[in-house]
């Protein structure tokens, strides 16, 4: 691993626990101690940490502006915080976690209400949180902000601190101004392109069913291909329901085919372990014949050839998703800034990619 990602991954785990020791930091990055401690050198002379008898903190003017203080009792009850969420699948099972462990870190209780992908639902959930007398909300709407832009209304008139989960979106004429943290999926789906072109990969095809992420993956494919000079005819199957790309993979197989496909990009996991399963039930070789990488890393390590995956940090986004709302209910000024939080995925590695196999040269 070169200095910059060691930076960038060293960066990530003071952001995210406040500290670092710099023996951990060796194990995980797999360098000497010495390694760790020039690295550690150089991010103090950068302002990004300081050092301390056996690893780093955040600088004091960073961990003021990060750590969350603490928030007053109304009235001599607990504070609490009311979380709205979609469903209640793996993948918000772990922001739900996230946000739980915060709360309660801080003394803070959370009530949860689960809208099962119905934006009346959601309303009617908000409301019952309302009479409930939480202090703020965290709020993952039941569609993405693409799609949403006219039911924000009613949420810029709610009479308390409102954050959103896992839902950002580009600046519109017709958007309020919204605060969030949130997963960069975009910037997901260009790692694991990234991931597969430095194993040799240029013909890469995506799948993707129709969810709040399938956007922001579509872009991140997108932008990475074009930096990465890929081809652009390559087959993409995508914002399709599960059962139609279910009742169509042998010709999604078929266009690989046709295409010289030899890695593809699928979202979620389980349509990652469909076309695995039924590429193998082909007769191809996983990873030698066809590399799949899946998006969302709920359960990839579980398929039989355990999945390649991107990995949205779920519980960090809820954690952070508390804090950030704590700091909105204490402040208090309309003047403070407004947040767009992003957090980075990561793609983990496993046996589902791999080097394309080499093509035949013709004889001469």
């Amino acid at each position: 691993m070169d200095a910059s990602r060691r930076h960038h991954a060293i960066l990530m785990a003071v952001r995210r626990d406040g500290s670092v020791r710099a023996a951990d930091l060796a194990a995980q990055l797999g360098v000497s101690a010495i390694t760790v401690r020039r690295d550690l050198a150089e991010l103090e002379a950068r302002g990004d940490v300081s050092r301390v008898h056996g690893g780093a903190v955040l600088p004091s003017a960073i961990r003021d502006t990060l750590v969350t203080p603490s928030v007053p009792r109304v009235a001599g009850r607990r504070p609490t915080i009311g979380m709205v969420i979609p469903a209640a699948s793996q993948y918000f099972r772990e922001i739900v976690e996230g946000a739980r462990r915060a709360a309660q870190a801080r003394d803070i209780k959370l009530v949860l209400a689960v809208s099962d992908y119905n934006l009346d639902d959601d309303r009617s959930h908000v409301q019952r949180l309302l009479e409930a007398k939480v202090d703020g909300l965290l709020l993952t709407p039941s569609e993405p902000f693409s799609r949403l832009a006219p039911a924000l209304d009613w949420i810029a008139e709610l009479p308390i601190p409102v954050l959103f989960v896992e839902r950002s979106h580009e600046p519109t004429a017709h958007l309020h101004p919204v605060e969030y943290v949130s997963s960069d999926h975009q910037h997901g789906a260009i790692q694991a392109v990234r991931h597969l072109v430095e194993l040799g990969h240029r013909n890469i095809a995506l799948v993707t069913c129709q969810s709040p992420t399938s956007g922001w993956i579509s872009r991140g494919y997108d932008a990475a291909a074009e930096a990465m000079g890929l081809p652009t005819d390559m087959p993409r199957h995508e914002h399709r329901t599960h059962e139609e790309i279910a009742q169509h993979l042998d010709e999604i197989l078929d266009g690989f085919e046709r295409s010289g496909v030899t890695a593809v990009l699928a979202h979620p996991d389980n349509i990652a372990i469909q076309v695995l399963q039924r590429a193998r039930q082909r007769g191809l070789v996983v990873p030698d014949d066809l590399s799949v990488i899946a998006y969302d890393d709920e359960f990839a390590g579980l398929a039989d050839i355990p999945l390649t995956a991107v990995a949205p940090p779920r519980e960090n986004v809820g954690r952070l998703a508390v804090e950030f709302l704590l700091r909105k209910l204490h402040s208090g000024r309309s003047d403070r800034a407004e947040l767009h939080i992003h957090l980075l995925p990561h793609v983990v590695v496993r046996a589902s990619t791999a080097a394309p196999r080499p093509t035949p040269v013709d004889a001469t």
